[in-house]
Parts: C-alpha cells; structure tokens; sequence
C-alpha cells in the first residue's frame, strides 16, 4: 500500500468535506471515546478501493549497451607532445 497515495486522497478529500459537513455534526463525533472512535474507523476502512492506494509497480530496467572502446584501447598512453605535434 503507498502511503503517498493515502496522503494525497486524504489531502483532496479534506477541503470539500470541510465545506460539505457542518461544525454541529462535528461536535457529536468529538465526544466519542477512543473505543467507539476506533470502531468507526475500522468501519469506514472497510469500504476503502485498496486497488486504488496500491503501490506503483516498478518496471525492469532496460538493458543498454554502452559504447565503450574496448579497455585496451583506452588505456593506451599517448604523450601530450605527441598529440599536439602530430604526424
């Protein structure tokens, strides 16, 4: 489960269930105990998609082939005066 996911639904769903419920249906829930909260709760879990809150699958990585020259190549000295002289 991607808790980035549960985040952003809680964030998106919060403002419009600020303008949507009142401040007396509020006071009803504020005094339940920590039991009876717990149990609505789980209630509401119940109903949750959890497909929706799954986490992203992460694809295979592709495999590339590089261009490298080949190491003996590569480690072949070749003098700065050399270069800059040329043939």
């Amino acid at each position: 489960m991607s808790t980035y996911y549960i985040a952003t639904e809680v964030k998106f769903a919060y403002g419009g269930m600020m303008m949507v419920v009142e401040p007396e249906d509020w006071r009803e829930k504020e005094t339940r105990s920590a039991q009876q909260l717990s149990e609505t709760l789980l209630e509401l879990a119940k109903k949750v998609r959890l497909s929706t809150l799954r986490k992203h699958p992460r694809a295979a990585k592709k495999k590339v082939k590089k261009g490298y020259v080949p190491g003996k190549v590569a480690r072949k000295h070749v003098a700065t005066a050399r270069v800059s002289k040329g043939p």
